[in-house]
């Protein structure tokens, strides 16, 4: 939607006092904080494309899916000169909506609410896009903490990255370490699936050994949903750098 202009208030100046005593008393320090943004304008955007449609008279799917990132596409904000590649959107969007049989429930739920005026059906799709940003407000303040150790401005600069260790035996299995830490979200679940596509072997055959320093220095910490996301491509890696 090249046209569309949002403006977005939410909770950002819920602590905005306690932000900027912070902010000036660390710029008294040398360094600069980035601004931090507690709002979510996901929700916004998929407003925005439920009215669309729903003027249209269209599936709100096909307007969300019709404003897709995909190769080649660039930012708002930022570099301009920076494109999108190896856009996987599309991919994991149609699967899902044939596992879940979207059209086939948004079709009897249409025939159901023709026949009945007060209880009414839906279904909806809605994709979610979040960048993989663990550590890049950390990443730019290493540029303006010139008062810090090298130690320290190192340790900031690894974030954002993953590894992973695959080994391929002669029995056929594979072992898998990557930088995630498993804790109740399926991560080590995703990296098996990850590798077993990529391999072309059953998932069986996957076995993960435990998160360690040794075989995966300086990892990113898990969280903000980017575990998969960050691991995943370097799962992806090593099986396509073996094959």
């Amino acid at each position: 939607m090249p046209h569309a202009h949002a403006i977005q208030h939410g909770l950002q100046g819920v602590r905005r006092a306690r932000g900027d005593a912070r902010r000036r008393a660390d710029n008294r320090a040398g360094t600069k904080l980035n601004k931090t943004r507690l709002c979510f304008p996901q929700k916004d955007v998929s407003s925005i494309s439920f009215q669309i449609a729903h003027d249209l008279g269209a599936d709100p799917a096909s307007v969300r899916e019709a404003n897709f990132t995909r190769d080649g596409d660039r930012l708002h904000f930022g570099d301009p000169n920076v494109e999108f590649e190896k856009v996987t959107l599309q991919q994991c969007w149609d699967e899902c909506r044939r596992k879940a049989g979207y059209d086939r429930r948004r079709a009897e739920a249409e025939e159901f609410n023709k026949n009945s005026p007060a209880v009414k059906k839906g279904v909806a799709m809605v994709p979610m896009k979040f960048a993989t940003t663990m550590g890049v407000g950390m990443l730019h303040q290493a540029r303006f903490l010139s008062n810090v150790s090298r130690t320290k401005r190192v340790i900031f600069l690894v974030f954002s990255q993953a590894h992973a260790l695959v080994q391929v035996y002669l029995d056929g299995s594979v072992l898998l370490s990557h930088g995630g830490i498993e804790m109740g979200q399926g991560l080590n679940t995703k990296m098996c699936q990850v590798a077993s596509r990529c391999l072309g072997v059953p998932a069986e055959r996957v076995h993960i050994a435990e998160t360690s320093t040794a075989t995966v220095p300086n990892a990113t910490p898990t969280g903000g949903s980017t575990g998969a996301d960050l691991n995943g491509p370097a799962v992806m890696d090593g099986c396509t750098t073996i094959r």
